[in-house]
């Protein structure tokens, strides 16, 4: 089984008005990371050990 994540294209959509709180330096760096780089997660059926992949992105 393969499995991924992506940011949604489509806005969010709500009745009431949105806040928004400062994002932590922790979490850009995580973002920065994931933008930057290929992660690919795979279940092995055998052992059902998870393989996980990171490759810079070109």
């Amino acid at each position: 089984m393969n499995a991924y994540a992506v940011k949604p294209n489509m806005p969010f959509v709500t009745t009431k008005a949105l806040k928004r709180t400062p994002a932590t330096k922790q979490n850009v760096d995580m973002v920065r990371y994931m933008d930057s780089h290929e992660i690919s997660l795979r279940i092995d059926k055998n052992t059902g050990k998870i393989e996980c992949n990171v490759k810079e992105k070109k």
